[in-house]
């Protein structure tokens, strides 16, 4: 099978990120490079952070209600429940390759 490279679309770049409010994360501002790795001793995150791209892939598959559901409800998504997180935010910055097709 051959593929021309000009039928794939360019792949955008995750720049950096902010997390307020999921799960461990209160407030996390990452920026991102090429090759990235996460370490630390347990409970500290790592998995959180990770599942924040879980969530984001759920939310663009319109799955949130559903995936909300399987990890328990709000307050397995919100930091410390939903009394003490009143609301959660995630912004994500990208640029593309190619300016052109963004």
């Amino acid at each position: 099978m051959n593929f021309n490279i000009k039928e794939i679309p360019p792949m955008k770049k995750l720049h950096k990120i902010h997390i307020q409010g999921y799960r461990s994360i209160r407030d996390q501002q990452l920026e991102f490079g090429p090759l990235n790795v996460f370490i630390g001793g347990n409970g500290v995150g790592k998995s959180n952070l990770i599942g924040v791209f879980n969530f984001l892939n759920q939310v663009a598959k319109q799955r949130l209600q559903t995936y909300t559901g399987k990890v328990g409800g709000a307050n397995a998504v919100l930091h410390f429940g939903r009394k003490q997180t009143k609301s959660f935010s995630l912004v994500y910055h990208s640029f593309c390759k190619f300016i052109l097709s963004c």
